[in-house]
C-alpha cells in the first residue's frame, strides 16, 4: 500500500504543476491559407477494484488511460484536416500488447458556414457526449454504459464515412447527417460452424446512415468535436436527436447447426446538454440522453438507456454525479452505475485531475447472480 500511495502521490504532483499549453503551431502560412499545429493528449489512471485481486483482494492497476497524438492543418481556404493516433489502455492489467491505431482522419471542406463536408474516419454524430473529444470530456470518461453500439458498429465512437454537416437558421439549428460504412462481410464471429443456409451480414453492402439535428436555445456550438465543458462566460442549453440505422447488420445467435437470426440495427435518442455560468467563477454542467436500441430480438442489447452528469463548479473544484441504466426487452439484462466524482481543474482542460468511485451492478437473469463491481478510479489529464 505504501507504494501504491506514492505513485498516486507523485501522479497527482506531476499534473498539478503542469503549465497550461496550447497545441503547437509548426508553421502558419495567412496569405496562402496553410498552416499545420501538433498537439498531445495523456491521461494516466490508476484503478482501484474491491475484491478484484485473483485471491479476492483489492486489486490495483496503474496504466495509461489513452496516448494520443495529433496533427491539424488548412490546405486551401476551407479545406482542413485533422489526423490523430491513439494507444489507449496501454498497460491495463499489465498488457502492452495493443497497436497505436488512427482514432480519427478526417478531411472537411467548408462551403459556406451552412453546409461542410466531412471524409474519413470520423465521429459519430448521435449524442452530445458521444461527440465530445476525450481531452475535454466532463468526467472521466465517456457514459459507456448507455452507449451501447453494436459490435459491428466500427472502431470506438468512430466509422468511416462521408458527413454533411452545418448550422441553419441564424446558427440555430445544428445538423449532421452521415453515411458509415458499417457492418460488412459475409460472416461474423459467433456463427456456428455446420451451420447451413447462412445469410450474410448486410449482404447489400447498404451504409450505416446516422444524422443528429441539434436545437441551440442559448450559445452556439460550431466545432467538429463538441466539449463536455466548456468554462463559459455565457449560457450553452441545447437539446438534440439522433438517429442510427443499418439493415441486415447484426446477427443474433442460434441453436447449434441452425443458421443465426440475421436483424436490422436501429438506434433513436434524444438528449440535452446544459452549461449555465454564475457569478464567482462559478458553473452548472448537466448532460443526459435517453436512447432506444434495436439489436435483435433476443440480444442482451436491444432495450432502452437512460444516461446523464451533472456537476457545480466553484473555481477548480467540481462535485459531479454521473450515473448509466439499461434495461433489455424480456428482461434478459439490467445494468445500472452510480458514480460520484471529484475534478479538480488545476488547467482547465490542459491538466486536471479526476477522482471518481463507481457502484455497477450488472444483472442477467440467466446468467445466475448479478455482479457488483466497485471501482474507485483517479485520473490526470495533460492535453496542448
Amino acid at each position: 500500500m505504501k507504494r501504491s500511495a506514492m505513485i498516486v502521490s507523485l501522479f497527482l504532483v506531476c499534473v498539478a504543476v503542469s503549465r497550461p499549453v496550447q497545441a503547437i503551431t509548426v508553421f502558419e502560412d495567412k496569405a496562402n491559407d496553410r498552416s499545420l499545429s501538433v498537439g498531445v493528449l495523456l491521461q494516466t489512471q490508476a484503478t482501484f477494484t474491491a475484491k478484484g485481486a485473483p485471491n479476492g483482494d483489492l486489486s490495483t492497476d496503474f496504466f495509461l488511460r489513452r496516448v494520443r497524438m495529433y496533427a491539424a492543418g488548412q490546405i486551401a481556404k476551407g479545406l482542413t484536416f485533422f489526423l490523430q493516433i491513439d494507444q489507449p489502455n496501454l498497460d491495463k492489467g499489465g498488457d502492452f500488447s495493443g497497436p497505436p491505431f488512427f482514432r480519427d482522419a478526417v478531411m472537411s471542406y467548408e462551403v459556406v458556414r451552412e453546409l461542410s463536408i466531412d471524409a474519413g474516419l470520423i465521429l459519430e454524430p448521435f449524442t452530445h457526449n458521444s461527440l465530445e473529444g476525450a481531452g475535454s470530456l466532463h468526467t472521466i470518461d465517456y457514459r459507456n454504459g448507455g452507449l451501447l453500439y453494436p459490435a459491428t458498429e466500427g472502431r470506438l465512437f468512430s466509422d468511416t464515412g462521408v458527413q454533411l454537416r452545418g448550422l441553419v437558421i441564424g446558427d440555430r439549428l445544428h445538423y449532421r447527417v452521415v453515411a458509415f460504412e458499417g457492418a460488412r462481410g459475409p460472416a461474423e464471429a459467433g456463427v456456428m460452424p455446420g451451420a447451413t443456409g447462412v445469410v450474410p451480414v448486410n449482404e447489400k453492402g447498404i451504409p450505416r446512415f446516422m444524422g443528429m439535428l441539434r436545437l441551440n436555445l442559448l450559445g452556439v456550438e460550431d466545432k467538429f468535436f463538441f466539449q463536455g465543458v466548456y468554462f463559459t462566460d455565457h449560457p450553452l442549453l441545447s437539446i438534440g436527436v439522433g438517429a442510427d440505422y443499418q439493415p441486415h447488420a447484426l446477427r443474433v445467435g442460434a441453436a447449434p447447426n441452425q443458421s443465426p437470426n440475421v436483424f436490422n440495427y436501429s438506434a433513436f435518442n434524444a438528449d440535452v446538454f446544459l452549461e449555465y455560468p454564475l457569478p464567482g467563477d462559478m458553473e452548472i454542467i448537466a448532460n443526459a440522453a435517453v436512447v432506444k436500441w434495436n439489436q435483435g430480438t433476443g440480444s442482451i442489447q436491444t432495450g432502452t438507456s437512460v444516461f446523464g452528469e451533472a456537476g457545480f463548479r466553484i473555481g477548480i473544484i467540481e462535485p459531479i454525479i454521473a450515473g448509466d441504466y439499461f434495461k433489455a426487452e424480456n428482461n434478459v439484462r439490467t445494468f445500472w452505475d452510480i458514480r460520484p466524482e471529484l475534478n479538480l481543474w488545476f488547467r482547465k482542460n490542459n491538466a486536471n485531475v479526476k477522482a471518481e468511485f463507481a457502484y455497477v451492478k450488472d444483472e442477467r437473469p440467466s446468467g445466475g447472480a448479478a455482479t457488483i463491481s466497485k471501482i474507485g478510479t483517479i485520473q490526470g489529464q495533460v492535453y496542448f
